[in-house]
């Protein structure tokens, strides 16, 4: 089963706050993504991914959690891209 939480309130980015329009979604897919749904959200996306090994790569205790994701989404806010694997980062 796949539930999908909003990561931005309802509304127009003009009628939301700076922090509302800030915060993305987060898709965990545990066994990654395909190409598919890469491609189609690397220009432009409400949300930041994580997968199986970026899970793993956190539960080693080679990078922390908070980092990761902060280091994703400072990602996707400067190449619209959702997806950003941990192997890439440390």
């Amino acid at each position: 089963m796949v539930h999908i939480l909003p990561g931005r309130p309802a509304g127009k980015p003009d009628q939301m706050s700076p922090i509302d329009a800030a915060v993305p979604g987060l898709f965990v897919a545990v066994n990654g993504l395909s190409s598919v749904a890469r491609e189609a959200h690397r220009e432009r996306t409400p949300f930041i991914t994580m997968d199986g090994a970026d899970l793993y790569v956190v539960l080693e205790g080679r990078i922390r959690l908070d980092d990761l994701l902060s280091i994703k989404q400072r990602h996707a806010n400067d190449t619209g891209s959702c997806y950003h694997p941990a192997m890439e980062i440390i």
